[in-house]
């Protein structure tokens, strides 16, 4: 069995506007190279296969990825409720398209070094969550000794917040199929319009273990901003992105 990389990029980026009114979030530059570029460009060697759900100027993500023939295989699934859903239903949609294998899930607006990457990957666990700790911003976290995740999500108090999930998460195959039932779960209850961490909360209080991994050496950057889109320039420049 393969792995997949699964990357919910349906969203409309309001918050980044004016970048978005012409374009995708994932297609914005940082450092001269779209965002979306530079994740297939970390998928390469590392995934057979990438899975991603559009919707917002879906015309211009398909256009892209044709012009830059990434080395691996690009399939697209089409949330076509993007404007009225949260990203609980573009991963649903994403999870069904799957098949067997081992899957990261990478947010469409993370800019992440390569290295972010292999350490998610090297780490131990079925259910891997990279975590920074120095910059928390909106998806919070808490952990007990051993480093599994006790709460998860936006609710979780910013004082005694271990860290951030940054949008980069490692399943097995085994702990992918059981995420597709607790996030059909969420979708089947109406909760289209939630974000995916309620599932693995879900997933947490029904015993599931979450390894959380301290990626705070190799920093990634949630784009939501302007504010956000100039950090993730900068971090490009510390890493020598051309």
């Amino acid at each position: 069995m393969g792995r997949t990389l699964l990357i919910p990029a349906a969203g409309e980026g309001t918050r980044l506007r004016p970048a978005t009114l012409t374009r995708p979030k994932c297609l914005v530059d940082v450092a001269g190279v779209p965002l979306l570029g530079r994740q297939l460009a970390v998928a390469a060697g590392r995934f057979d296969r990438v899975v991603l759900v559009t919707g917002y100027r879906e015309a211009d993500i398909r256009d892209y990825v044709a012009a830059a023939k990434p080395p691996m295989t690009v399939d697209f699934v089409t949330n076509a409720d993007w404007a009225t859903t949260n990203n609980t239903h573009s991963l649903w949609l994403g999870l069904k398209a799957l098949g067997e294998g081992d899957m990261v899930l990478l947010d469409g607006d993370l800019y992440l070094p390569e290295a972010a990457m292999d350490r998610l990957l090297g780490a131990p666990g079925g259910i891997k969550v990279a975590v920074e700790r120095e910059h928390v911003g909106e998806v919070r976290l808490t952990v007990d000794a051993d480093r599994r995740v006790l709460t998860i999500g936006k609710h979780v108090p910013r004082e005694g917040a271990w860290g951030e999930s940054v949008g980069l998460q490692y399943f097995s195959d085994r702990a992918t199929r059981g995420l597709l039932e607790f996030v059909e779960g969420l979708v089947n209850e109406g909760g289209s319009g939630v974000f995916y961490e309620m599932a693995f909360e879900r997933m947490i209080r029904a015993g599931w273990e979450f390894a959380a991994v301290d990626a705070t050496s190799t920093p990634c950057q949630e784009i939501d901003t302007p504010e956000d889109l100039r950090r993730a320039e900068e971090l490009a420049s510390k890493e020598g992105v051309r």
